[in-house]
């Protein structure tokens, strides 16, 4: 064998080698581009729920955190991408893409809060009135009425207590459950002021009318009223009478104290 038959007989298993190379890559190419080609208008979406985040109460406040659960099915044969998108009355809240096979149906979460943010106050979207809201994902809506703050928040006083760092709010109130459901009040109190809200912690807790042989953590029965002392570790002031922070109201949320108070507001009392 001379060295131009060895030289072409080396080159032809490479040459194989590029041009299955070659089909492969355009078949597995093609079949990308067909799965991305399901038709937009072949998503149908159904059974749409609104709920709220702390799920022992099945009423909406203002400020409520939503879980709103939907299911979407891909009727094309082919396999695509869709694109949920969660309004409050049309203002865009949420977005996810869902994968769907052909054929295939999901159910879906969408929520007007960011869930893995830990921090306080909870940037919450689309509920800050009451009334009638509508909720809508693409072209599937319901409407979700926002009660009115069923607790009567009573200030009885506000106090600045010396700490090593400054001064400290002390405040008691009075709370005043008119509806016909137990709220859990652990970590319910805030402190609104001009800068920012600070939650509270409670610091003594006494019910003075109604029920009191109730389990849990710090509950209010329906048509009780208690007496509550909280503080905030978080608001600080420099002066003994707290005239360098501006108080605007006092909050109270309904939530489990594990869930960041995210059923929204339930009571709030201006401070004039």
């Amino acid at each position: 064998m001379n060295m131009m038959e060895q030289k072409t007989t080396n080159l032809v298993p490479l040459s194989l080698i590029v041009l299955l190379l070659f089909l492969s890559l355009s078949f597995f190419s093609g079949c990308t581009e067909q799965q991305e080609q399901a038709d937009p208008d072949m998503l149908v979406l159904d059974s749409l729920q609104v709920t709220t985040r702390s799920g022992y109460t099945e009423e909406f406040y203002k400020d409520s955190v939503l879980e709103v659960f939907i299911t979407a099915t891909n009727k094309d044969v082919h396999l695509g991408t869709f694109t949920l998108t969660l309004y409050i009355d049309d203002e865009a809240v949420d977005e996810k893409k869902v994968l769907l096979n052909a054929s295939e149906d999901k159910t879906v979460k969408l929520t007007n809060i960011n869930l893995t943010a830990s921090g306080f106050p909870l940037r919450i979207k689309g509920m800050d009135t009451t009334g009638d809201h509508v909720i809508r994902v693409n072209n599937v809506s319901t409407t979700i009425t926002v009660q009115e703050p069923p607790v009567d928040v009573d200030i009885q006083t506000i106090d600045w207590r010396e700490t090593g760092q400054g001064w400290r709010p002390w405040i008691t109130l009075e709370v005043y459950n008119t509806a016909d459901t137990l709220f859990y009040l652990g970590k319910s109190f805030a402190i609104n002021t001009s800068e920012d809200i600070y939650l509270g912690t409670i610091e003594s807790w006494e019910i003075i009318l109604g029920e009191d042989n109730q389990t849990g953590f710090y509950p209010l029965p329906p048509e009780s009223v208690a007496e509550v002392e909280f503080t905030s570790y978080e608001l600080l002031s420099n002066n003994a009478d707290g005239s360098d922070i501006r108080l605007k109201s006092i909050i109270v949320y309904a939530g489990f104290p594990w869930m960041d108070a995210t059923a929204g507001i339930i009571g709030e009392q201006k401070i004039v």
